[in-house]
């Protein structure tokens, strides 16, 4: 839903045929004709929109999604991520951390982007934690602590620029965050600086 419609029309673009598309009843009208829309209302997903369209999963031939890369290095890429890779990117990660059905997980990343699927949905879904979702536009520094400290939330993780905004001065006494055990940070380099002050 937070694409603008030049991105959508990039994205079909990318497809040949058909595709399917999540999308609100109020931004139904932004999606591309060639799509088929599953439109979701108060967290329902309406199946009759999409009817029959909707291919066996035998069709699938091993891959469990595509990927847009980021647009770096000019428009984004799709990119076809496997089962057993999507499993090992979430199985490393969780061990890794040592996440478990104890910890409960905070995303507020868009699941349409690899670090919110697979840093965050995905491991806390597979180890049976907790997962809070939370809107990506409303995602403040502020707001996410606030929400770590009432939920007793132990995993976190953000972009850079989050975690920059973080650490600057701001009213009032900050937050006790006894319960997060990984404030993280993904899909780009964070600047040690930052990091530093985060620890501190």
């Amino acid at each position: 839903p937070a694409l603008t419609t030049e991105e959508l029309r990039r994205v079909a673009q990318r497809f040949d045929g058909e595709f399917h598309l999540l999308t609100s009843p109020r931004l139904a009208q932004r999606a591309p004709a060639t799509s088929s829309r599953a439109l979701v209302e108060r967290n329902e997903i309406d199946s009759d929109a999409l009817g029959s369209a909707i291919a066996p999963l035998e069709a699938l031939e091993g891959s469990a999604m595509v990927q847009l890369s980021s647009g770096s290095s000019g428009a984004p890429k799709g990119i076809l991520l496997g089962e057993s890779a999507l499993c090992a990117r979430v199985r490393n990660l969780s061990r890794a951390l040592a996440l478990g059905p104890d910890d409960r997980t905070l995303c507020a990343i868009p699941l349409s982007h690899s670090h919110g699927v697979d840093c965050l949905a995905l491991p806390a879904l597979l180890t049976g934690g907790e997962l809070h979702l939370h809107a990506p536009a409303a995602a403040a520094p502020n707001t996410i602590f606030a929400l770590i400290a009432e939920r007793e939330l132990s995993f976190f993780s953000s972009v850079p620029s989050f975690w920059e905004l973080a650490v600057k001065p701001l009213p009032g006494d900050g937050h006790a965050l006894p319960s997060l055990r990984w404030p993280f940070c993904a899909s780009a380099a964070l600047a040690q600086h930052t990091g530093q002050a985060v620890r501190e």
